[in-house]
């Protein structure tokens, strides 16, 4: 069981919740109307979250009704029913997986139906059901309205009207990318680890080996909360006259807590708005750098 210590935190743009810290994200939507995100430990899937908009309140009741009586239907046994805080269940017997509770609840916030499914390959963990449950909320857009993400290691904003277009985990490397409406540019951010295997550069050095959309660039090197923050900005190059001269950023550090390399890159066209915002204080790798940058 988890202890109150070994929970994580978990934003995927309009809902944040708490799970334990062995439990990670392996499937996940970007689809904001209708989607579903999956996390497992080592050995199985233990949590699974849809949601859909739906155009009003759903009846619950009927709902729950409908779902037992399909359940007893197909020889899954009695459904008991359960109750956690706003969210209403069903408690359910295998054979696969052998024991699984669903709660249902309705958003009024994000006009959202979120359904969550609990596997429980032994006992169930009642303590571990409450705490899920009760973290999950709507998630609301930072002050200046950018969009505050959470998940893979990385604690990113990006501006209000930007989408996740790819999101890459692979082994020491995470990465999600981000576009803006109509043209409106681009954003990377990136976590890496294995340093000692594959970086034989300073960090400088090799920043500039990935800015391949940067021309006349000049870099600055900045000190937070014991971070070594290396910068880079510049002219991004032009792609055919359709595209042309835009804006480059980027920012990188190791941070001492983790020891993995965080990376944020931003390329923009010249017309759109400037960001408030450096592209160092839109990725953060720990708590002091978060409060300090």
């Amino acid at each position: 069981m988890a202890s109150g210590d070994q929970f994580d935190g978990v934003i995927w743009r309009h809902f944040q919740l708490e799970v334990p810290r062995d439990w990670e994200l392996l499937q996940f939507s970007r689809d904001l109307e209708k989607g579903r995100c999956a996390f497992a430990d080592r050995y199985r899937f233990r949590l699974e979250i849809n949601w859909q908009r739906v155009p009003g309140a759903p009846d619950m009741d009927r709902m729950l009704h409908d779902y037992q009586r399909s359940l007893e239907a197909s020889g899954q046994g009695p459904a008991e029913p359960l109750t956690a805080g706003n969210w209403r269940g069903l408690l359910a017997r295998g054979p696969t997986p052998p024991l699984w509770s669903r709660f249902g609840r309705y958003f009024a916030e994000t006009a959202c139906l979120v359904e969550g499914v609990f596997v429980w390959p032994e006992l169930r963990d009642e303590s571990c059901e409450q705490r899920v449950l009760a973290s999950f909320e709507p998630q609301p857009d930072e002050r200046d309205g950018s969009q505050r993400w959470r998940a893979f290691g990385l604690d990113l904003c990006v501006p209000a009207g930007f989408a996740l277009t790819n999101c890459g985990i692979q082994p020491a490397r995470a990465c999600m990318d981000f576009t803006g409406p109509r043209g409106g540019g681009r954003y990377r951010f990136q976590r890496l680890g294995l340093l000692k295997h594959w970086l034989r550069q300073p960090i400088a050095d090799w920043m500039k080996a990935q800015a391949r959309d940067a021309k006349n660039s000049s870099s600055q090197t900045k000190d937070i909360a014991g971070h070594r923050v290396e910068i880079l900005a510049g002219a991004s190059k032009a792609r055919g006259w359709l595209l042309p001269d835009g804006r480059y950023e980027a920012a990188a550090w190791i941070c001492p807590a983790d020891g993995r390399l965080y990376h944020a890159e931003h390329v923009a066209p010249r017309s759109a708005p400037a960001d408030a915002r450096a592209v160092y204080k839109q990725l953060s790798c720990c708590e002091a750098f978060r409060r300090t940058a």
